[in-house]
């Protein structure tokens, strides 16, 4: 019988031993082994590339765009002083930043401890500053080719610029714990000594109102870098009313600090200079920012108010010695060795109108 589309009953179907269609049927048999089958030239070389190609680092491909393989999270020592900014995105990665961390500090050890001694460490460190080391004890300040053609002052903008690297990293991670606190106080303190302001007043910011904000620093974290803030703003910007509101918010109690914001305030030199030789080796380099214009302040006031004036007293309140007054500001005012005293300027002699002539006439 035929279907309703014309087709027989035995046409157009595949039966279990035949094929489609009605003609005779054939035998199934089991196809022979692949492995059976002795490989060829083609077939070697083949399985050669495909090995060859299973052992390379597979590469993805996601939103139209190829992505290369991670670096690996644990990198070698001789590898982290290759670390660049944060655009690599390495430094983001926490390991990553704990191991920089300790790379950098190890070095920042060695340097400091192959220094000799301690007035030796902060001339090193005041040779990259911007204001010169106010130490009398220190020599003048080498010019600008001496100072970056120098071995030791290449390896410590080096230091400076891995802290620098670090902190960004941290900040580009958003990373908030103790460890990046730690980081980010030790990167203050060395940029201070060098006068860095782009790198520690960002930092002094940041640490102050955002990591302070999530975990609250103790009170000498606050009273250090608070002050450390308001100095900034006082000696190098001059916005007392900005140091002022500095001080109210986090109530700053370091009585040296206030002392040596007050002087700045009121222009008083004797106050100021007595706070200079107070204060730490960080204070005292925020406020080397300030110290030009209040030695001169300090000269033009001697000079209004005194004739004489006692030699010790003129280089305590100036803080330097007079042959450096002489050559630095040119003063020009006489010393009496044998005395130990200064002639600022001399009192005017008021001289004795001239009698008037008698003309022996009479009216």
């Amino acid at each position: 019988m035929n279907d309703q589309y014309g087709r027989g009953r035995g046409q157009g179907k595949t039966t279990r031993g035949g094929a489609r269609g009605g003609g005779d049927s054939f035998k199934w048999r089991r196809p022979t082994s692949i492995a059976a089958t002795p490989p060829t030239v083609s077939d070697a070389k083949k399985l050669e590339r495909l090995q060859r190609f299973a052992s390379e680092p597979t590469v993805s491909r996601s939103a139209g765009s190829w992505r290369k393989p991670q670096e690996p999270t644990t990198p070698q020592e001789a590898d982290l002083d290759d670390f660049g900014f944060v655009s690599k995105d390495r430094l983001k990665d926490l390991r990553n930043q704990e191991l920089y961390h300790k790379h950098i500090t190890r070095k920042y050890l060695e340097f400091c401890g192959t220094s000799g001694t301690s007035d030796q460490l902060e001339f090193e460190f005041a040779k990259l500053a911007i204001t010169p080391l106010n130490n009398p004890k220190s020599t003048a300040a080498a010019s600008k080719n001496i100072v970056y053609n120098d071995q030791r002052n290449a390896e410590l903008s080096s230091i400076l610029l891995g802290m620098r690297k670090l902190r960004e990293g941290i900040t580009a991670a958003r990373r908030v714990d103790k460890f990046a606190i730690e980081v980010f106080k030790q990167h203050i303190r060395a940029a201070i000594l060098v006068q860095q302001k782009d790198s520690y007043h960002p930092a002094l910011t940041y640490l102050l109102y955002e990591l302070h904000s999530y975990m609250p620093l103790s009170t000498l974290d606050i009273q250090e870098f608070g002050s450390y803030h308001m100095l900034h703003l006082a000696a190098c910007m001059e916005e007392y009313g900005a140091a002022l509101a500095v001080k109210n918010e986090f109530q700053i109690a370091d009585q040296r600090a206030l002392q040596a914001l007050n002087g700045l305030i009121h222009g008083n030199y004797w106050s100021y200079r007595a706070a200079r030789n107070r204060v730490d080796q960080y204070m005292g380099r925020l406020m080397d920012y300030a110290e030009d214009r209040m030695r001169k302040l300090a000269l033009k006031s001697i000079g209004a108010a005194y004739f004489t004036v006692n030699l010790p007293y003129l280089e305590a309140v100036s803080g330097l010695p007079w042959e450096k007054l002489q050559e630095e500001y040119s003063v020009g005012w006489e010393l009496d060795r044998a005395q130990g005293m200064v002639t600022v300027k001399r009192p005017k002699m008021k001289t004795k109108p001239a009698p008037m002539m008698s003309t022996g006439t009479s009216v």
